[in-house]
């Protein structure tokens, strides 16, 4: 038991039941033999304890106690009321695992009790609990207690569900939260009220979940429109607001199960940061593709269309330090933003040969011609390839976070954005001028020019500015500073950060134009077969490959020109650059072929002479056989003049067609051929084949057919 508390003369002076001096109160405790104690300390002198006092005292004292009052006493010891030892006092882990359960209302209301409970401590070290308990009962019915414990009443009768209680206390209900806590060993979470939790799920919730949970995501008036149709006959169906109180109440997780899987569902899971402080520049970078959010103007014909950009981000820095821009997603615009990554110099300070890139499973990332363990571009560079987890996208959050961060706030600013949050009747206008204008365009036979849309070349200058800026710009998950120009405490931008590493002696490993020019030249592994391999259906040749009839080499070539490959062994040495077609000749000499037609030429010809002239006799065309003189009708000579005209004006037809023919065939061999000299040579070639396998030359069908192609193309 606690030793109780001592009073001086001087505290008691005054007091109800006692003397007003301090004289007197030494006197009175003389004359009555209170028991004393000496104090210790400036002053000296004595203490009396409590219980030696008159009652009227002792009840003065309880209450000026329990309200609060301010008097000085002198403890010989601050040791609590109740007597518990060590082993049974409950550790603070006990506690939380006992209120961890709890509601707010329980909570509250075990505040409230606790409170009433620490002042029956205050006053039982003096007085005994019994006695207290009484004072605090009757001082309330009185009102004589602090406001605040007045404010307290309610709470602290609060029954089941947190409803108001009373504002009165009885003996009996402090007794009964004393024992509680008592007997607990002082683990006030014991004053909590007690909660009967019903049986809160309906029969007809498993109904409405499997109704409600469904991947189209329908709202919950629709799938009580549907619900009907599940329920058993002794079920009724729920009313919207029982329907909506019951999904209130549900697992926000579990309630999504099934309106979301995947990543989506995920997003509300716990997540895992990715730390990258222990790495350093270029040990990880990313790489993501993003279909850029507004129109700009075609590289080859300017007409709208949404480009795809890449960017290669730095774990470490979060430096941009490559990026690329293609007509759509593909492993040359992967190709072409790493390239960019690796090249640096006074132009371009934040770059250099990565370790691990790290990327989805993108067909322009996974392409064989990048990851190929043997040509691929990856393993040419000495890169580790990684790719996360199909279908998680936060996994790769920094690259993702790029997208929103970078491209989508430099799409806003050109007029032909057109992303979800854009305007819609303004995204329309702008749609139908881009279309005015591409008519236009193409009704003048040129390129499409437009006032809203930006040209390619501006597009990418527009692309290296917003890039730059991002750069060098403060990051939230960089590391904060103190800029030098304002004084104020900022986080560094990634440049700023990529600086430090160099100033503390970390240095980026590069490669020159030459290795880069040589690294980044695309190569697939093809079989070589009797000195010949094939690339993307061409046919490559060269002698010195006959050395490696079977074996799988490395070829390289240029997407731009298709005339030539670089051939390696699998060491990488380079064997021959190869030419296209090299293996290829004529079946028979040209030099010859061309003669034996000039001959035929001539051969048909004298064979068209003849049979015109055998054709001009059947028609009766007088010829002088004979030195004779034959009269001939007037009508008859006209007649014979009329086709002797047109005989002549054939003969000039045939030899017109035919320097034709020869023109057109040789500019056919230099290419310079058009479409529709090509089918006149086609048309002439057919003609004169029939011709000569009937015998006859069909001149004047040949030359209607010539006029009437003429005829269609003006």
């Amino acid at each position: 038991m606690a030793n109780l508390k001592n009073y001086t003369a001087k505290e008691l002076a005054g007091l109800p039941g006692l003397p007003k001096s301090q004289k007197g109160v030494i006197a009175r405790a003389k004359s009555k033999k209170w028991p004393r104690i000496r104090r210790n300390g400036k002053g000296g002198g004595y203490a009396y304890p409590l219980t030696a006092l008159p009652q009227e005292t002792q009840d003065h004292l309880l209450k000026i106690t329990l309200t609060g009052s301010d008097i000085q006493t002198v403890s010989s010891s601050d040791t609590d009321l109740v007597e518990t030892t060590e082993s049974q006092l409950p550790t603070m882990a006990d506690i939380h695992l006992q209120l961890a359960p709890l509601k707010t209302w329980q909570q509250q209301t075990m505040d409230a009790r606790l409170a009433f409970i620490r002042l029956i401590e205050k006053g039982a070290m003096d007085h005994g609990v019994t006695r207290t308990i009484k004072t605090i009962v009757q001082q309330i019915k009185d009102g004589h207690v602090p406001q605040h414990y007045l404010d307290l009443l309610p709470v602290a009768n609060a029954r089941s569900g947190g409803k108001t209680g009373k504002r009165t206390l009885s003996y009996r209900t402090l007794m009964r939260w004393w024992s509680d806590y008592k007997n607990s060993g002082g683990n006030y979470a014991n004053l909590a009220p007690a909660t009967v939790e019903k049986n809160t799920t309906p029969a007809w919730a498993p109904y409405l979940l499997d109704r409600y949970r469904v991947g189209s995501k329908i709202s919950l008036a629709r799938a009580l429109e549907l619900l009907p149709q599940d329920l058993p006959s002794e079920i009724d169906c729920p009313s919207y607001s029982q329907a909506n109180n019951f999904i209130k109440k549900f697992s926000r997780l579990d309630i999504q199960k099934g309106r979301k899987s995947g990543s989506e569902l995920r997003g509300q899971r716990l997540y895992r940061t990715r730390d990258a402080s222990m790495f350093f520049p270029l040990d990880i970078v990313s790489c993501d593709g993003h279909s850029f959010k507004a129109r700009v103007a075609h590289p080859a014909h300017g007409r709208p269309f949404k480009p795809e950009v890449c960017a290669v981000i730095d774990y470490v820095t979060h430096a941009v330090i490559g990026w690329s821009a293609g007509l759509a997603e593909s492993h040359i615009t992967v190709a072409d933003a790493l390239r960019h990554a690796i090249t640096s110099g006074p132009d371009k300070p934040l770059g250099g040969l990565p370790l691990i890139f790290y990327a989805d499973n993108g067909a322009g990332n996974t392409a064989t011609v990048n990851t190929d363990e043997v040509a691929g571009l990856y393993a040419r560079c000495g890169i580790q390839f990684e790719t996360g987890r199909p279908g998680n996208p936060q996994g790769r959050g920094l690259v993702e976070r790029l997208n929103a961060s970078l491209w989508i706030p430099a799409a806003k600013q050109l007029p032909t954005y057109c992303g979800k949050d854009m305007d819609s009747l303004v995204a329309r206008n702008v749609y139908l001028q881009l279309q005015k204008d591409v008519r236009q365009a193409k009704r003048e036979g040129t390129d499409v020019k437009s006032e809203l849309m930006i040209s390619w070349p501006d597009f990418l200058l527009f692309l290296e500015t917003e890039v730059d800026a991002y750069n060098h710009r403060p990051h939230s998950a960089l590391p904060r500073i103190k800029d030098p120009k304002t004084k104020r405490r900022r986080n560094m931008t990634p440049a700023e950060l990529w600086i430090r590493f160099l100033a503390d002696g970390w240095k980026p490993e590069t490669l020159t134009e030459q290795e880069i020019g040589l690294l980044f030249r695309p190569h697939e592994m093809c079989k070589c077969v009797r000195g010949i391999v094939t690339l993307h259906k061409k046919t490559y040749a060269d002698p010195a490959l006959e050395h490696y009839h079977g074996q799988q080499l490395m070829v390289g070539y240029d997407i731009h020109d298709p005339s030539k490959v670089w051939v390696r062994d699998g060491e990488g040495r380079l064997i021959v650059i190869a030419k296209l077609d090299a293996n290829k000749s004529p079946v028979f000499p040209v030099a010859r072929v061309e003669q034996l037609r000039e001959q035929r030429h001539k051969n048909r010809s004298k064979t068209l002479a003849a049979r015109q002239e055998e054709i001009d006799l059947e028609r009766g065309v007088a010829i002088d056989i004979a030195p004779q003189t034959i009269e001939i009708a007037a009508d008859v000579i006209e007649t014979s003049d009329r086709i002797i005209s047109r005989i002549e004006q054939k003969k000039k037809v045939v030899a017109s067609a035919w320097e034709r023919y020869i023109d057109i065939e040789e500019r056919e061999k230099a290419g310079q051929a058009s479409d529709y000299e090509l089918q006149w040579k086609t048309s002439y070639e057919q003609y004169t084949e029939t011709g000569k396998r009937s015998g006859i030359f069909k001149l004047d069908e040949f030359c209607l057919h010539e006029r009437g192609a003429k005829r269609s193309e003006l």
